[in-house]
């Protein structure tokens, strides 16, 4: 940190440059926890559904939306298990807050036919997840909720 000395006339500008200094580096990296993932593929394979835990440990709530260009309300109910944990451990850490959901994805701005984002969600706001690990290891939710439909 500098030293910063300021003489009498000068007191007001520096209190403003010392206070722009140290918001200048504040993340906006969103934090936890959060109430919900959600995930929207749209174009071919359109589905939507949201991922909430419930009241009991390693249980959540998969409500899908959305499935094959057709609004729906299916509510499915997902046990952590062995050939989930991996996802499931995934996503509860992301519900709390232990994995910064941003990074470097970007989405194809090219005509693919098919675009998907994950979104934690906390209240009614959401944000997009653009780190890639985590985007990845949430994705896995798609193939378990379309195994179960």
């Amino acid at each position: 940190m500098k030293n910063i000395m300021c003489t009498s006339g000068a007191t007001l500008v520096c209190i403003v440059v010392i206070a722009f200094a140290s918001c200048g580096d504040q993340s906006t990296e969103p934090s936890g926890p959060y109430d919900c993932m959600s995930l929207e593929r749209s174009g071919g394979g359109a589905l939507a559904f949201t991922v909430t835990p419930t009241i009991v440990s390693g249980t959540f709530q998969v409500s899908v939306t959305h499935r094959d260009f057709r609004d729906t309300s299916i509510v499915i109910s997902l046990v952590n298990n062995t050939a989930i944990a991996a996802s499931v451990d995934a996503l509860t850490r992301a519900l709390g807050g232990e994995y910064q959901i941003k990074g470097d994805f970007k989405q194809s701005l090219l005509p693919t036919g098919t675009w998907v984002r994950v979104y934690m969600m906390q209240r009614k706001s959401k944000e997009e997840v653009t780190n890639v690990e985590l985007r990845n290891r949430l994705l896995a939710f798609e193939e378990i909720v379309r195994s179960r439909l």
